[in-house]
């Protein structure tokens, strides 16, 4: 296989069709398997991208093995390094316990989990902080070219069947530095990233890293062991490598051997995930682990089993090297316990080993390392607060002077308490990319999360695109723009880009670059000819003179330009005016069709109906909508909304009021299977939140209802208004404005005018604004435009969320509502029992046609409770307009045994 290694920006297409193959193949596969999944379930991003690798690599293992397990085996380890997913990896567990593939999981967990050290460095030097393969994964960019060199190592034979995960855990330490050649710091510079270089600190990191890669395969080898026990009830104990390979008996590490003795079991009834212990054995080369494991916790506990049995063998290889080196105590007083155990020399010396192989495995600073290890100690052996600070201290001092501040992991680039990454710094401004999307809300001197969709998605969670901020030096201004292209940092020509002021304000990116053409390159943008002319920006000489012989006009008003002064190309070029005839000086002299042209400038005076006519070109049906744009409406923003909306409410609440909405409902219906699995809004039957309302609280909901209706009414009102005057000022290029309620001036440059007549076959000047030419607004249908919108500003928003609080908080004020609402599932459960029937979908009235003995019929009308007045049942009878009100038991009656009466 020849490695492809294009750049990314090529491969988009076939990255988002590689996806949804693996991701289709994986589906059905889960769902042959006996419904594992249903057919609405949606992978994460980009989490089936590694199947390729593992289809080949355990091909080579066991050519036995089918597409169907070879599937369940890595999705089943891609959901165990996820933590997600409990219950289906326990439906495929047991299924590869009956397909006897336990060994063979154990096999792609360790793969996967080599790849994911190897894919984080890879993020780490492009710029991205992950914490795990599936983190890679979802940037799909990075995903294909990793899973691209995997396939090339595969078939190259560097990754094979007698050691699926050698190779890698070789070249660990040299991903992302200078020197070290392997494939994936060719995949770091074809992505734009810079391996580090170690220079002159290649000493002090050789230091750091002394026995990681030996310590990191006696760590795989303990959990293959962990692994593959999981199915033994008893405590057992292994010597390794031995009893995992019979012709390896030491790990031979430098001038030492060891042996691994290693005595492993599991309890349910342990309080923690796992307790470990570990030993070196003075003068038999031996480590002794003892492991005991909470089965109850697998296999979530594996990555932190992984990470202390890191520590705590290079713990105990620093022991080794201790009694080498002849720093070993010959005397260790055995009685010592607590803060005096721990702060003898040679512990703090091999604490710190431990510690140090410990950070880099993570990529966690000195500082969070040693205080997380303090905390542990603090829990495990009982020491005080004063104590664990005292020992903090000792340990940070000695890691600090032993491995130096110099750390493998990537520096953050921080201002502010923000995490980024600075792509351009020149005399005129700084581009960065913020690293995490929660930091767009703490960029100094901004409020960026002051706009309602920024805000929404960074509290949703659910930040689309990437958030760059261009700092321009000199007039201290920020500007986030937000890319949206599926690939971070490629920034596409045709990927969508919002660009957003200092205080929030939605702009438009390309005026805001329109002076400076580096930043355009940077963007990508690109500027159509009717953009040019309304950011008044500059026509090459190049342009000017592919256009200049487009007709007779355009010949005539070069000349001109070229030589304003001369009589003579002025007279020529009047010729061409058409019917426009030259304007006259003084305010009170414009009169429609005329023009004057100054020097470059040019004016053009028309009356209102031809510019909206003629220029425009806006339909009849739309001249409302261009009204509302000019002048707006007497009410601001407001717009009349449907009651039907009001199936729709639940998305129309912040997070948090529709998280308490959600609890309240819960708590009065714990047993309503929408609620399970904590559903999004948009995930709610239709009319969910509504018709829970007027089933419990008909009369408050009503009140309520109407608050809600009207906020959003504004809101919606005011946002349409908005978006339809941002489209209409996108298409409306033209520099114009009132000169007074009928008369319309439009201002061009002699160079505007040049690039207007060369794109249309006009005879004139007046031609090009006659209707049949430049239409800006031609074919656009405003309505639409207008109607789509559902947004509403932070006003809005707060007015709706209130309506929603004060109704729980008014409900909740009552002593007896808890009490009301058993009521009221009463006499709802008593209304479904007795054949009452929905009248329709938008409306709460159930109904109830019955036979009376006479043979007449009657048709009984539900509407609800009234809660204020005694708890009474509120119905009609016969279609007549009012409205009755019975005690329940009374209600029951009249259903049930039909009496003959007259109701009043």
């Amino acid at each position: 296989m020849k490695l492809s290694l294009n750049h990314v920006k090529y491969q988009k297409g076939l990255i988002l069709e590689r996806i949804e193959k693996n991701d289709g193949v994986v589906k059905k596969t889960l769902q042959d398997l006996g419904g594992i999944i249903d057919g609405s379930f949606t992978f994460g991003t980009g989490i089936t991208a590694m199947l390729p690798a593992v289809k080949q690599l355990m091909a080579g293992i066991d050519p036995t093995l089918t597409e169907q397990d070879i599937i369940l085996l890595y999705i089943t380890a891609m959901w165990i390094l996820v933590g997600k997913h409990q219950d289906k990896i326990e439906k495929l567990i047991k299924l590869i316990r009956e397909k006897d593939l336990s060994s063979s999981l154990s096999t792609v967990l360790d793969f996967l989990k080599s790849v994911e050290n190897i894919a984080i460095k890879i993020g780490e030097s492009i710029g991205y902080t992950a914490n795990s393969l599936v983190d890679i994964v979802a940037f799909t960019f990075l995903a294909f070219p990793i899973l691209d060199g995997l396939l090339f190592l595969i078939n190259q034979g560097l990754i094979n069947p007698g050691s699926p995960t050698g190779y890698l855990k070789s070249i660990l330490f040299g991903v992302g530095l200078i020197g070290s050649k392997n494939i994936f710091n060719h995949i770091i510079k074809k992505l734009g990233g810079k391996l580090k270089d170690m220079g002159d600190s290649s000493e002090n990191l050789n230091e750091q890293t002394e026995f990681f890669d030996e310590t990191v395969m006696m760590v795989d080898d303990v959990m293959r062991i962990v692994h593959s026990s999981v199915n033994d009830e008893k405590t057992k104990t292994y010597y390794l490598p031995e009893d995992l390979n019979s012709e390896e008996i030491t790990y031979d590490v430098d001038d030492f051997v060891f042996t691994l003795e290693l005595t492993i079991g599991r309890d349910e009834n342990l309080d923690d995930e796992f307790n470990i212990e570990a030993y070196y054995l003075d003068g038999e080369d031996t480590i002794e682990i003892g492991l005991m494991i909470n089965p109850l916790m697998e296999p979530d506990s594996y990555e932190h089993i992984e990470n202390y049995l890191t520590e705590y063998i290079r713990h105990e290889i620093r022991h080794a090297e201790q009694e080498l080196l002849g720093t070993k105590p010959e005397n260790i007083d055995r009685t010592l316990t607590g803060l005096s155990y721990y702060t003898q020399p040679h512990e703090i010396d091999a604490q710190t080993s431990g510690l140090n192989l410990r950070r880099l495995k993570q990529n966690r600073s000195f500082e969070d390392t040693v205080r997380n290890s303090i905390e542990n100690t603090k829990k495990r052996y009982g020491l005080t607060d004063e104590e664990g600070e005292e020992l903090y201290n000792i340990l940070l001092k000695d890691i600090l002077e032993k491995y130096g501040k110099e750390n493998l992991k990537e520096e953050k680039n921080t201002e502010g308490g923000i995490r980024k990454k600075v792509l351009v710094d020149n005399d005129s401004y700084q581009i960065y990319v913020i690293l995490s999307y929660k930091d767009i809300c703490n960029v100094p001197k901004t409020k960026y999360c002051s706009n309602f969709d920024i805000k929404r998605m960074v509290d949703s969670g659910k930040f689309r695109g990437t958030p760059y901020v261009v700092d321009f030096k000199k007039s201290n201004k920020d500007f986030l723009i937000i890319d949206d292209g599926k690939i971070p940092l490629l920034r596409e020509e045709g990927s969508n880009k919002n660009a957003y002021d200092w205080e929030g304000s939605l702009k438009s990116v390309h005026e805001i670059f329109s002076n400076y053409e580096s930043l355009q390159d940077f963007f990508k943008l690109k500027y159509s000819l009717e953009q040019r002319i309304k950011y008044n920006m500059e026509f090459s000489e190049k342009l000017l003179n592919d256009i200049k012989d487009s007709n007779n006009v355009t010949k005539a008003l070069y000349n001109f330009i070229l030589d304003e002064d001369s009589e003579e190309n002025y007279e020529e070029l009047e010729k061409y005016f058409g019917d426009f005839d030259e304007a006259l000086d003084g305010y009170y002299s414009k009169k429609p069709k005329t023009m004057d042209i100054d020097g470059d400038e040019v004016t053009v005076y028309l009356d209102k109906d031809d510019w909206i006519n003629n220029v425009l070109c806006v339909s009849d049906e739309d001249k409302y909508y261009y009204d509302l744009y000019e002048n707006g409406v007497g009410y601001w923003g407001h717009e009349e909304l449907d009651y039907d909306e009001l199936n729709y409410v639940a998305c129309y609440f912040s997070i948090e009021v529709y998280n308490q909405l959600i609890d309240f409902i819960r708590f009065i219906e714990p047993y309503n299977q929408d609620l399970n699995d904590n559903p999004e809004c948009n995930r709610l039957p239709e009319g969910f939140i509504k018709d829970f309302f007027e089933k419990y609280f008909p009369s408050k909901w009503q009140y309520t209802s109407d608050e809600i209706m009207s906020a959003l009414s504004d809101g919606v009102g005011e946002s349409r208004l908005n978006q339809l005057k941002k489209y209409i000022d996108d298409r409306i290029y033209l520099d114009y404005g009132y000169e007074n309620n009928d008369l319309v001036y439009i201002n061009l440059t002699t160079k505007n005018l040049l690039y207007l007549l060369s794109q249309y076959n006009v005879e004139t000047i007046s031609d090009l604004f006659d209707g049949a030419n430049l239409c800006l607004l031609g074919n656009e249908y405003l309505y639409e435009i207008y109607s789509e919108s559902w947004d509403f500003s932070d006003e809005w928003q707060e007015m709706i969320d209130n309506a929603m609080s004060d109704l729980l908080n008014d409900i909740k004020s009552s002593s007896d509502w808890k009490e009301d609402v058993e009521f009221v599932k009463k006499v709802n459960k008593f209304i479904l029992d007795n054949g009452f029937t929905k009248k329709n979908s938008w409306s709460p009235v159930y109904e109830l046609n019955q036979k009376l003995p006479d043979g007449s019929s009657r048709k009984i009308a539900y509407y609800g409770v009234d809660l204020d007045d005694g708890n009474k049942v509120i119905f009609q009878l016969n279609n007549t307009f009012k409205k009755l009100k019975y005690d329940f038991e009374d209600f029951v009656n009249l259903v049930t045994n039909q009496p003959m009466f007259d109701v009043d």
